[in-house]
């Protein structure tokens, strides 16, 4: 049987362009992606229309008699939400200073039952009929089948400042001079860490973009350990190495499938950013660009890292059936990696968070979160990413022993230990 025909760059290529082909249009990938991709944009939008709805949308008041309460919330709401959030909105709404901008729309009714029927008929999102009960004079019933949370709550102090200014107005005081000298004063909050309230939201984001990053990782290198798997299973191994060395057809799958998912997740993160900016979600965030642009290299890094240790592990299996005990060590480095920064993002100043910033492959997670709050300079970023190479150099070290001499092993799974004090 001839060997090794091919010279390395050639025999690296040829995997490399077989690998991309083959990851990039499987059937099973296309789906994938197109489902992600709906999913993400259309999350978005259906968020824009929520949004959109909330802030937009009047809220309908059908009203039976008079209602001074009610006008004078419409009319605090309506001034909220032309002051847009500004200090003169404070000031014109006062006491409604916490309720939604959606606007109040009040329409008479002309008795209980036309109320209840512009509720269920859609034509009013609810009703304001006076409570005739006995003992319940000057109440009001709220009728409403989904009535936004906030709308009760402030009817009710609409209502009883309404009540208010009446008694005061009997006794021969001011109204406006009382509550303006009563609700001048107030509790207010003063941060003790305001940097850390600033720092908060990039982090958020960051700590979303690593997730997404580590999930990339694990699709992506797994599709390398499932493909070794395939041609272990199938044989089609045994003629592949005829014409190309164990250690180029490694470098030429990883290569190919990284790029692949390079690739489709450039799609993915392209179709959001764009409908981000086609609703006007984006300019809603505040968004950490220099920490987002990290995740490339640490996604790079991190993929090497796993797709080396995935393609290893499944050299040591000639099933799919046997390859979950062979990738536990792969699980491992993989849940440490996603879940020290998802239960350690709120005690980044810890010194086990600090720690963890340096330990490969955790750092890949952590360090973009340290330097997104300010914790790491531009200068130990880099060291620590140093550090992540010279782990995915021992791993890839690793998986170029392993790698060769097992792939043609069929029969029995063979285990780690066995795989690493084999002899050449």
């Amino acid at each position: 049987m001839s060997t090794n025909t091919y010279s390395a760059s050639t025999a690296v290529k040829t995997v490399f362009v077989r690998e991309l082909r083959e990851h990039l249009l499987k059937k099973s990938s296309l789906i994938t992606l197109i489902i992600m991709a709906v999913a993400a944009v259309g999350g978005i939008f259906v968020a824009d229309y929520m949004t959109s709805k909330s802030d937009n949308d009047a809220v309908k008041i059908a009203v039976v008699g008079e209602a001074p309460f009610a006008d004078s919330l419409a009319d605090a709401t309506a001034e909220m939400k032309d002051a847009n959030g500004s200090d003169s909105a404070d000031a014109a709404a006062g006491a409604f200073a916490t309720a939604s901008l959606s606007p109040l729309e009040i329409t008479s009714a002309a008795d209980d039952k036309a109320a209840r029927a512009a509720v269920t008929d859609g034509d009013a999102d609810a009703a304001l009929v006076p409570d005739t009960a006995e003992g319940r004079e000057g109440s009001w019933k709220l009728l409403a089948d989904d009535a936004p949370s906030w709308l009760a709550p402030m009817l009710q102090e609409s209502l009883q400042k309404q009540n208010e200014a009446m008694l005061l107005s009997e006794n021969g005081i001011n109204p406006g001079e009382f509550f303006s000298k009563t609700q001048s004063a107030a509790v207010s909050v003063e941060s003790l860490d305001e940097a850390k309230d600033e720092k908060m939201p990039a982090m958020l984001i960051t700590l979303i973009g690593v997730m997404v990053m580590m999930t990339a990782i694990l699709v992506f290198g797994g599709a390398v350990a499932t493909s070794v798997i395939e041609e272990k299973s199938s044989r089609v191994i045994e003629i592949i190495l005829s014409t190309v060395r164990p250690a180029h057809l490694l470098a030429g799958k990883i290569l190919g499938a990284g790029l692949a998912g390079i690739i489709m997740m450039s799609v993915l993160t392209a179709s959001a950013a764009v409908a981000l900016m086609a609703t006007g979600l984006a300019e809603s965030f505040d968004v950490p660009w220099s920490a987002v642009w990290l995740l490339i290299p640490c996604f790079v890094l991190g993929y090497f890292f796993f797709a080396a240790l995935y393609a290893a592990s499944a050299s040591l299996v000639s099933r799919m059936e046997d390859f979950q005990g062979a990738q536990m060590p792969v699980l491992v480095f993989s849940l440490i990696t996603m879940y020290v920064p998802l239960f350690g993002w709120s005690k980044l100043d810890s010194t086990f968070m600090q720690i963890a910033a340096w330990i490969p492959p955790i750092s890949i997670t952590t360090a973009p979160l340290q330097y997104a709050v300010g914790n790491f300079s531009a200068l130990q970023l880099v060291a620590s990413l140093l550090i992540m190479v010279a782990g995915v150099a021992a791993v890839i070290a690793l998986a170029a022993w392993i790698y060769p001499r097992n792939v043609l092993r069929t029969g029995a799974a063979v285990s780690w230990k066995k795989a690493l004090t084999a002899k050449s």
